[in-house]
């Protein structure tokens, strides 16, 4: 995943923030999928899907 988003072209200052701070995140945990919902960890992977 780091790899995917590490190549990502960020449109903005704000799409490069949050891109580096997905892969620090994830560079300082393994504990990245909720166990026990809503929020545990607090700070988790989610996934939506638009339907175009």
């Amino acid at each position: 995943m780091a790899e995917i988003v590490g190549g990502i072209e960020p449109f903005d200052r704000v799409e490069r923030e949050h891109a580096e701070d997905t892969l620090r995140w994830w560079g300082s945990t393994a504990d990245v999928y909720r166990r026990v919902k809503p929020d545990v960890p607090a700070r988790h992977l989610v996934a939506y899907v638009v339907v175009v």
